[in-house]
């Protein structure tokens, strides 16, 4: 599977879990994870909204972002296309910006993908 498309898996799986779940029917989260893609443990910052009452959600997925990368970027913030690929440009190994509407149709927004993969750039215990 194309390291895209199991990001995007990822992020669907963990959105569609929040709306399940979570205990309100809008739901702000922000997450770090690790993860393996590729065959390779990496890092993996979601952070979005989830929207049980109406059925849909956004989650923002970064794979590998680097340290200050995940400190700088907060649930709750709307992050434009542009201004959001500027963010993480050299930054990250992909970023996703998913939406998730109606019966659980997911669509990729903006997306990154850089030229070089790093190796993870820490560990999450």
């Amino acid at each position: 599977m194309e390291l895209i498309e199991e990001v995007k898996d990822i992020a669907v799986g963990y959105l569609k879990g929040v709306m399940t779940i979570g205990p309100d029917d809008d739901a702000t989260f922000r997450i770090l994870i690790t993860t393996t893609v590729e065959g390779e443990a990496k890092p993996l910052l979601l952070l979005g909204n989830a929207h049980r009452k109406f059925d849909d959600g956004h989650c923002i997925a970064i794979l590998n972002p680097d340290a200050e990368l995940v400190d700088k970027l907060g649930a709750g913030c709307g992050y434009s296309g542009v201004n959001l690929k500027d963010m993480v440009t050299k930054r990250c190994d992909v970023m996703l910006d998913v939406w998730v509407l109606g019966e659980r149709r997911a669509t990729i927004g903006n997306k990154y993908k850089a030229h070089r993969f790093q190796p993870a750039k820490f560990v999450v215990r």
